[in-house]
């Protein structure tokens, strides 16, 4: 028997679990959270409170990073969902007067 009719296993095979789409926008929402975290940007938001939008855009990145390895319904319906209310918080945002 040769070793190309042997099945492939488990350890041969990559871990899709680790690297992924989902790893960087994870990455990506959790670097967009502490960067809005700091203590400088205090003084934004009590200049200015149209900034809290990028605290929603932070945990919509978080939450769709995390749905992209929790393939249920329910987290891809919460992911869709979230997705598009992303457009919507950058539209109000703009609307808001001074």
């Amino acid at each position: 028997m040769t070793d190309e009719s042997k099945p492939i296993t488990d350890s041969t095979s990559p871990n899709k679990y680790q690297v992924g789409p989902g790893l960087g926008l994870l990455l990506m929402g959790i670097m967009y959270l502490i960067f809005w975290v700091m203590p400088y940007t205090i003084e934004v938001f009590i200049e200015d409170p149209r900034w809290s939008h990028n605290w929603v855009y932070s945990l919509i990145f978080i939450t769709i990073g995390a749905a992209f390895y929790q393939k249920t319904v329910v987290s891809r319906v919460i992911a869709l969902v979230q997705a598009t209310l992303m457009p919507l918080t950058a539209s109000v945002e703009r609307l808001t007067p001074l």
